[in-house]
């Protein structure tokens, strides 16, 4: 699942985000994939 996420993490541009919300999505779902991957 850690893959995966990080995979999506940069694609929010894709998605016509703004830069704000790209950049707070990001980093969510980066320390999401970090948390899972330590479980691990």
């Amino acid at each position: 699942m850690p893959p995966a996420l990080e995979e999506v993490a940069p694609q929010g541009e894709r998605f016509g985000l703004d830069a704000e919300t790209l950049h707070h999505l990001r980093s969510g779902i980066l320390a999401r994939a970090q948390e899972l991957a330590d479980l691990t």
